[in-house]
Protein backbone atom coordinates (compact mmCIF):
# COMPACT_ATOMS: atom_id res chain seq x y z
CA UNK A 1 0.00 0.00 0.00
CA UNK A 2 1.68 3.04 -1.54
CA UNK A 3 0.02 5.37 0.79
CA UNK A 4 0.36 3.24 4.23
CA UNK A 5 3.98 2.95 3.11
CA UNK A 6 5.30 5.77 0.79
CA UNK A 7 9.16 5.17 -0.42
CA UNK A 8 9.30 1.35 0.96
CA UNK A 9 11.78 0.49 -1.15
CA UNK A 10 14.24 3.63 -0.20
CA UNK A 11 13.36 2.44 3.23
CA UNK A 12 14.56 -1.62 2.38
CA UNK A 13 17.77 -0.27 0.95
CA UNK A 14 18.40 2.15 3.84
CA UNK A 15 17.97 -0.55 6.24
CA UNK A 16 20.15 -2.96 4.18
CA UNK A 17 22.86 0.09 4.37
CA UNK A 18 22.52 -0.06 8.04
CA UNK A 19 23.28 -4.19 8.03
CA UNK A 20 19.46 -5.11 8.62
CA UNK A 21 17.75 -7.28 6.66
CA UNK A 22 13.91 -6.07 5.74
CA UNK A 23 11.57 -8.32 6.50
CA UNK A 24 7.63 -8.14 6.05
CA UNK A 25 4.82 -10.74 6.40
CA UNK A 26 2.16 -12.72 5.14
CA UNK A 27 -0.21 -15.13 6.05
CA UNK A 28 -3.04 -17.01 4.50
CA UNK A 29 -6.41 -15.28 5.20
CA UNK A 30 -8.36 -12.95 2.61
CA UNK A 31 -9.90 -10.45 4.84
CA UNK A 32 -13.04 -8.97 3.44
CA UNK A 33 -11.73 -5.55 4.30
CA UNK A 34 -8.02 -6.33 2.35
CA UNK A 35 -7.65 -5.07 -1.38
CA UNK A 36 -6.94 -8.59 -2.34
CA UNK A 37 -10.34 -9.94 -1.02
CA UNK A 38 -12.15 -9.14 -4.20
CA UNK A 39 -9.98 -10.26 -6.69
CA UNK A 40 -8.74 -13.57 -5.18
CA UNK A 41 -12.66 -14.63 -4.35
CA UNK A 42 -13.89 -13.77 -7.43
CA UNK A 43 -11.65 -15.94 -9.63
CA UNK A 44 -12.23 -19.01 -6.68
CA UNK A 45 -9.19 -18.84 -4.93
CA UNK A 46 -10.80 -19.09 -1.47
CA UNK A 47 -11.82 -22.28 0.69
CA UNK A 48 -15.37 -22.91 0.51
CA UNK A 49 -18.14 -24.64 2.40
CA UNK A 50 -20.22 -27.73 1.05
CA UNK A 51 -22.77 -25.03 0.27
CA UNK A 52 -20.98 -23.58 -2.49
CA UNK A 53 -20.64 -20.15 -0.42
CA UNK A 54 -17.32 -18.79 1.09
CA UNK A 55 -15.81 -20.25 3.72
CA UNK A 56 -15.87 -17.18 6.20
CA UNK A 57 -15.19 -17.07 9.81
CA UNK A 58 -13.58 -14.01 12.06
CA UNK A 59 -10.56 -13.48 11.30
CA UNK A 60 -7.45 -11.87 13.30
CA UNK A 61 -8.76 -8.39 12.83
CA UNK A 62 -11.91 -9.47 14.00
CA UNK A 63 -13.21 -9.18 10.60
CA UNK A 64 -15.05 -11.73 7.78
CA UNK A 65 -12.08 -13.50 6.59
CA UNK A 66 -12.18 -16.16 4.28
CA UNK A 67 -9.03 -18.71 3.57
CA UNK A 68 -6.88 -19.23 0.60
CA UNK A 69 -7.14 -23.17 -0.99
CA UNK A 70 -3.88 -24.14 -1.01
CA UNK A 71 -5.26 -27.87 -2.71
CA UNK A 72 -5.83 -25.05 -6.11
CA UNK A 73 -3.22 -25.04 -8.16
CA UNK A 74 -3.73 -21.01 -9.43
CA UNK A 75 -4.47 -20.06 -5.85
CA UNK A 76 -0.80 -20.89 -4.98
CA UNK A 77 0.41 -19.37 -8.30
CA UNK A 78 -1.60 -16.35 -7.49
CA UNK A 79 -0.34 -16.21 -3.77
CA UNK A 80 3.40 -16.30 -4.70
CA UNK A 81 2.81 -13.25 -7.54
CA UNK A 82 1.51 -11.23 -4.80
CA UNK A 83 4.07 -12.13 -2.56
CA UNK A 84 6.51 -11.14 -5.35
CA UNK A 85 5.50 -7.58 -5.28
CA UNK A 86 7.06 -7.43 -1.80
CA UNK A 87 10.83 -8.87 -2.94
CA UNK A 88 10.08 -6.23 -5.82
CA UNK A 89 9.71 -3.72 -3.71
CA UNK A 90 12.55 -4.76 -1.54
CA UNK A 91 11.56 -7.92 0.95
CA UNK A 92 14.38 -9.71 2.45
CA UNK A 93 11.81 -12.03 3.00
CA UNK A 94 9.18 -12.28 6.03
CA UNK A 95 7.10 -14.10 8.39
CA UNK A 96 4.66 -16.73 6.85
CA UNK A 97 2.20 -16.83 9.52
CA UNK A 98 -0.82 -19.58 10.77
CA UNK A 99 -1.38 -21.99 8.44
CA UNK A 100 -3.36 -23.50 11.40
CA UNK A 101 -6.55 -23.26 10.76
CA UNK A 102 -7.98 -25.03 7.85
CA UNK A 103 -11.59 -26.07 9.06
CA UNK A 104 -12.03 -29.90 8.32
CA UNK A 105 -15.34 -29.48 7.30
CA UNK A 106 -14.91 -27.56 4.21
CA UNK A 107 -14.72 -28.18 0.54
CA UNK A 108 -11.73 -28.43 -0.97
CA UNK A 109 -10.48 -27.88 -4.68
CA UNK A 110 -10.43 -31.11 -6.55
CA UNK A 111 -12.70 -32.59 -3.79
CA UNK A 112 -9.41 -33.19 -1.50
CA UNK A 113 -10.27 -34.69 1.51
CA UNK A 114 -10.33 -31.10 4.52
CA UNK A 115 -9.19 -33.45 7.33
CA UNK A 116 -6.53 -35.32 5.80
CA UNK A 117 -5.82 -31.54 4.26
CA UNK A 118 -5.54 -29.87 7.71
CA UNK A 119 -2.31 -31.20 8.58
CA UNK A 120 -1.32 -31.04 4.74
CA UNK A 121 -1.77 -26.91 4.72
CA UNK A 122 1.12 -25.50 6.36
CA UNK A 123 2.92 -28.55 4.55
CA UNK A 124 1.45 -26.51 1.13
CA UNK A 125 2.19 -23.00 2.74
CA UNK A 126 6.13 -23.91 3.17
CA UNK A 127 6.15 -25.22 -0.18
CA UNK A 128 4.86 -21.42 -1.43
CA UNK A 129 7.43 -19.62 0.35
CA UNK A 130 10.16 -21.97 -0.53
CA UNK A 131 9.76 -21.97 -4.48
CA UNK A 132 9.35 -18.32 -4.51
CA UNK A 133 12.44 -17.40 -2.44
CA UNK A 134 14.59 -20.00 -4.57
CA UNK A 135 13.24 -18.92 -7.75
CA UNK A 136 14.95 -15.29 -7.20
CA UNK A 137 17.78 -14.81 -9.22
CA UNK A 138 19.60 -11.43 -7.90
CA UNK A 139 21.45 -13.23 -5.32
CA UNK A 140 20.19 -11.71 -2.85
CA UNK A 141 20.21 -13.74 0.44
CA UNK A 142 15.91 -14.32 1.83
CA UNK A 143 14.94 -15.80 4.48
CA UNK A 144 11.06 -16.49 5.37
CA UNK A 145 10.07 -18.33 9.31
CA UNK A 146 6.53 -20.34 9.74
CA UNK A 147 4.15 -20.42 12.90
CA UNK A 148 3.06 -24.03 11.67
CA UNK A 149 4.41 -27.19 10.35
CA UNK A 150 3.92 -31.01 9.83
CA UNK A 151 5.86 -33.52 8.88
CA UNK A 152 7.50 -32.66 5.69
CA UNK A 153 7.87 -29.06 6.59
CA UNK A 154 11.44 -29.95 7.50
CA UNK A 155 12.86 -29.27 4.12
CA UNK A 156 11.55 -26.40 3.06
CA UNK A 157 11.55 -23.80 6.33
CA UNK A 158 14.21 -22.25 7.73
CA UNK A 159 12.90 -21.42 10.89
CA UNK A 160 9.75 -22.51 13.13
CA UNK A 161 9.05 -19.12 15.43
CA UNK A 162 7.07 -20.89 18.71
CA UNK A 163 4.09 -18.95 18.41
CA UNK A 164 2.45 -16.39 21.14
CA UNK A 165 3.74 -16.82 24.53
CA UNK A 166 2.17 -15.55 27.61
CA UNK A 167 3.89 -12.98 28.91
CA UNK A 168 3.96 -15.05 32.36
CA UNK A 169 5.74 -18.27 33.64
CA UNK A 170 2.78 -20.60 33.35
CA UNK A 171 4.09 -24.00 32.31
CA UNK A 172 0.73 -24.47 29.39
CA UNK A 173 1.86 -21.14 27.68
CA UNK A 174 4.62 -18.32 29.63
CA UNK A 175 8.06 -19.08 29.42
CA UNK A 176 8.56 -22.52 30.67
CA UNK A 177 6.74 -23.95 27.70
CA UNK A 178 9.57 -22.27 25.39
CA UNK A 179 12.75 -25.30 26.01
CA UNK A 180 10.69 -27.80 25.68
CA UNK A 181 9.40 -26.71 22.62
CA UNK A 182 12.51 -26.18 21.50
CA UNK A 183 13.82 -29.35 22.35
CA UNK A 184 11.19 -30.94 20.36
CA UNK A 185 11.45 -28.78 17.27
CA UNK A 186 15.00 -29.74 17.27
CA UNK A 187 14.11 -33.76 17.73
CA UNK A 188 11.81 -33.98 14.71
CA UNK A 189 14.28 -31.62 11.93
CA UNK A 190 14.06 -28.40 12.97
CA UNK A 191 17.44 -27.08 13.30
CA UNK A 192 16.42 -23.12 13.70
CA UNK A 193 13.85 -21.46 15.75
CA UNK A 194 12.69 -18.39 17.50
CA UNK A 195 10.48 -17.07 19.69
CA UNK A 196 9.40 -13.70 21.48
CA UNK A 197 11.86 -13.67 24.56
CA UNK A 198 9.43 -11.60 27.25
CA UNK A 199 6.49 -13.08 25.77
CA UNK A 200 3.35 -12.05 23.71
CA UNK A 201 -0.08 -12.17 24.69
CA UNK A 202 -1.74 -10.98 28.20
CA UNK A 203 -4.01 -12.77 29.72
CA UNK A 204 -5.43 -9.02 31.53
CA UNK A 205 -8.74 -7.53 30.47
CA UNK A 206 -9.20 -6.00 27.45
CA UNK A 207 -10.46 -1.97 27.28
CA UNK A 208 -13.76 -1.80 26.51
Amino acid sequence: DPALYPNIATLAQDLRGLGFAFQTYYNTFLDIEADIYPESTSAGYQVMREDGSSYLFQGVKFHDTALLDLENPDARAWAKAVMQEGINEGSDGWMADFAEWLPTDAALHGGADPMLAHNRYPVRWAEINRELLDAQTDGRERLFFVRAAWLGSQPLVPVVWMGDQQTDFSDGDGMPSVIPMMLGLGLTGFPYVGHDIAGYMSQGTLPT
